[in-house]
């Protein structure tokens, strides 16, 4: 997935009644860390307010993870590969050396896990130093919380 977004409740600035924002999360091809926006429209007093970034707060990150659920990178490379790998985890990810071995010993590290957009921007980096991956889902989305 390279878009996805969720509603959540925001009290307007303006008159301090309640109304829906949509808070959504991209990422394409090229760019370097998923982009975050958030949209508000007062139905109330009509104010508007738009938001654009690069993170999640906790609350949104666990209403992607309601809606959506948990997804994981998975490498998809031959055996024997371990070193040439876990460099390319180190300098594509940021990994430590340690998080990257175990990661490939099959122990999911943190960082390999997010939201489908940002564990699509993981695997789009990977791909592009040519390590094989695939995204798939690591806890339903009624499952996660």
């Amino acid at each position: 997935m390279d878009h996805i977004s969720v509603d959540m409740l925001r009290t307007c600035e303006k008159c301090g009644r309640e109304g829906r924002a949509c808070h959504s999360q991209c990422w394409y091809n090229g760019m370097d860390e998923p982009r975050t926006s958030m949209s508000f429209s007062c139905g109330h007093c009509g104010a508007a307010v738009e938001e654009d970034g690069t993170g999640l707060t906790e609350e949104e990150r666990l209403l992607f993870y309601r809606q959506y659920g948990i997804w994981e990178l998975r490498l998809d490379c031959p055996e024997g590969s371990d070193m040439k790998l876990a460099r390319s985890l180190q300098d594509v990810l940021g990994a430590s050396a340690r998080e990257a071995l175990l990661y490939l010993k099959g122990k999911n590290a943190e960082w390999s896990r997010g939201t489908p957009v940002e564990v699509e921007c993981l695997r789009g980096k990977l791909a592009a130093k040519g390590v094989p991956a695939v995204v798939a889902e690591a806890v339903p989305p009624t499952e996660a919380t």
